[in-house]
């Protein structure tokens, strides 16, 4: 798959068993980094089977299976991965779970052990029960989290009953119901290999890497693909309070504001590639660190470095988001709104293209680290797009697109309003 006028270049191959992997050389690099992504996240709580039965599992299992998956009766996962020198971590987020690790030695032992230990799950019921006073604590910390609070408030404003307003961690009482055979289900629903995708990029020959995971897809003989999927909810456009404000009181020195709107598009594939990359250049535009109105905020007081806009999207939910610190969360809540409204209509072309060359080149960037591609990547990759599509729906969407966004996903109906004050 070439880049287009990019001299990287991302292997990408299916095997048979399903897995998709994609490969990017990087001739000269020390380190060499390895992800393997499930597509199951926080929002993968309606499923149903081939029969049409329907199966609602708790809010937070996929963040409670990822805890779990490093769970071995040898030695902790994470033991395995230290002795071999490498680094490893997982993280969920709304859409996926990713399993990763990165090293300087010992690559292909490392490979061995993620391939295995994330399609070869050994979670008992007792351990289930064990683990889950540890994620309690978790969610418990979190709710001292100034801007996990303010991120779960503004989600409670704009949506009604979408999974996504939910913490991905779940809640307490959530995770008290999680049980060893829903687990079990999600894994074997969403841990199959039509369902992963592997991500490898260092100094390393494709062929290599590809050999070996056929390997071990051939001693795993994994069946077909499960008939359980996820369904799809059905969200209303509007916002749950329009103009609606939460205040939580924690202990900061200064308030934090997020000024939040839901965004009422559905798109599947490209059409939501190309909303999602009309919102990063449109909020570039009216209020990106080069903007007149980011100038002139922080000029007046009413925004720090921390201020920053963002768009985010998956299957069947979005959202736009500007948050930051303020030392006048009244006044800058009132304001923003005013100010979008009026940015809306006062950008030319020649902003967009500053911002569309601007976006060019932090995607060139990616290249320099053996890890941001891979986020990239395999988020894309779900989408049945690859890093390519990426770079020609940004060199060639037309400013219709971006005016479009502007007009339909931040409008004043369906906007809310979070904030976080000291105590």
């Amino acid at each position: 798959m070439e880049i287009e006028n990019i001299a990287e270049r991302v292997v990408r191959h299916r095997f048979d068993a399903g897995l998709t992997a994609y490969i990017l050389p990087l001739p000269g690099f020390v380190r060499k980094y390895a992800s393997l992504t499930a597509g199951f996240g926080s929002v993968d709580v309606h499923l149903r089977d081939s029969s049409g039965k329907e199966v609602e599992v708790p809010a937070g299992v996929a963040h409670f299976l990822e805890h779990k998956m490093f769970e071995d009766p040898e030695a902790p996962v994470l033991d395995q991965f230290a002795r071999l020198g490498a680094s490893a971590n997982a993280y969920t987020s709304y859409e996926v779970t990713s399993y990763l690790f990165s090293c300087t030695d010992f690559f292909w032992e490392a490979l061995d052990l993620l391939l295995r230990f994330v399609q070869g799950a050994h979670f008992t019921p007792e351990g289930v029960e064990k683990e889950k006073p540890i994620i309690e604590q978790e969610i418990r910390m979190g709710l001292d989290s100034p801007h996990r609070v303010l991120v779960s408030n503004l989600r409670q404003l704009l949506f009604w009953q979408h999974p996504v307003r939910e913490d991905v961690a779940g809640t307490v009482e959530s995770v008290r119901s999680i049980t060893f055979d829903q687990l079990e289900l999600c894994y074997r629903t969403f841990y199959h290999p039509s369902n992963l995708v592997l991500y490898v990029a260092g100094d390393l020959e494709p062929q290599a890497v590809l050999d070996r995971v056929e390997a071990d897809l051939a001693r795993r003989r994994p069946g077909p693909p499960p008939a359980c999927r996820r369904r799809q909810v059905e969200e209303p456009g509007t916002v749950v309070e329009p103009g609606g404000r939460r205040e939580a009181r924690l202990a900061v020195a200064v308030p934090l504001v997020a000024v939040g709107y839901k965004d009422p598009f559905r798109g599947e594939g490209e059409a939501n590639l190309r909303r999602r990359v009309a919102g990063e250049m449109a909020l570039e535009m009216v209020i990106g660190r080069g903007s007149d109105l980011y100038h002139r905020l922080y000029r007046e007081g009413l925004i720090d470095d921390t201020f920053a806009g963002s768009h985010a999207s998956g299957q069947d939910w979005a959202y736009t988001v500007f948050m930051g610190r303020t030392p006048h969360p009244e006044q800058l809540a009132t304001r923003l709104p005013e100010e979008l409204r009026r940015a809306r209509d006062a950008w030319s072309v020649s902003d967009l293209e500053r911002c569309r060359r601007a976006s060019l080149g932090q995607f060139v960037l990616l290249f320099d680290s053996v890890e941001a591609p891979g986020y990239m990547v395999s988020e894309l990759h779900f989408f049945g797009l690859g890093l390519s599509d990426y770079v020609r729906v940004l060199r060639h969407l037309p400013a219709e697109e971006v005016a479009g966004f502007l007009g339909g996903a931040l409008a004043d109906e369906r906007c809310g309003c979070s904030l976080v004050l000291p105590n």
